[in-house]
């Protein structure tokens, strides 16, 4: 039977799918410092993408500074969770390395190549998650950003409306983001789910969803395309801002 225990720490959701012995104190501390981590790699990659080389330096300084905090005490002792982790070391390595590299390009003025090169970060850090049983708030958002994603790919790929199986693909598409948006809506942390801007992005884009709906119903491909764009906006915004 799989046990879920709900916890708030600093401001997101930690779901434990099989009770493990934790040091919670070390284990805290762990989230706590990549959670600061992740605010840094998110602004980053927001001034990396904006095209702002000063601004992203500066951050990718001090996500390497508060990268290199995480190594040094936690690499060589997972805490809790983590203990039995063989890639744990591995990962955080990994992501030190792909900040270093980031930081060398955005010195070089390669802005878009760092961005490229930071950019698996986000996906480690899930991952190192996922492995160890663990699901927080910003993973129901990155597993919301996915799923747009594919659905997003049919703004630039236009299905055949008279093949059923390609129609069907992009009902299903349409239903898993839905899934994953409202997901995240009714497990948000308090505070979140009482902000105002989340409240705007949740509901805007399931409105949106709802009008995804007809679009493919119509077989209306530019109407398809409009939607996804404003849920473009609405998907970028979640992430930067809760996620």
């Amino acid at each position: 039977m799989r046990i879920w225990i709900l916890a708030l720490l600093t401001g997101f959701s930690v779901f434990m799918i099989q009770p493990h012995p934790v040091a919670a104190s070390e284990f805290r501390d762990f989230q706590k410092q990549m959670n600061v981590a992740n605010n840094l790699y998110k602004e980053t990659q927001f001034y990396l993408r904006t095209g702002n080389p000063a601004i992203a330096g500066f951050n990718l300084l001090d996500l390497q500074t508060q990268w290199g905090k995480i190594v040094n005490r936690f690499q060589k002792n997972p805490p809790g969770l983590y203990a039995e982790d063989k890639k744990f070391a591995t990962t955080l390595t990994e992501i030190s390395r792909r900040i270093d590299r980031g930081l060398k390009l955005t010195d070089a003025g390669d802005l878009k190549k760092a961005a490229t090169e930071i950019s698996p970060a986000r996906k480690l850090m899930v991952d190192l998650r996922r492995r160890n049983d663990l699901f927080i708030f910003s993973d129901c958002i990155y597993e919301a950003n996915m799923a747009f994603a594919e659905l997003f790919k049919y703004r630039a790929n236009k299905p055949d409306y008279s093949n059923p199986a390609q129609v069907d693909e992009i009902r299903q598409k349409n239903a898993v983001t839905i899934f994953w948006y409202k997901r995240c809506s009714e497990t948000a942390p308090e505070k979140i789910s009482n902000d105002p801007q989340f409240r705007r992005l949740i509901d805007g884009a399931l409105e949106s969803f709802d009008l995804i709906w007809i679009a493919i119903r119509e077989k209306d491909h530019a109407r398809l395309v409009s939607n996804l764009q404003g849920v473009a906006s609405f998907n970028r915004l979640l992430y930067l801002q809760f996620g």
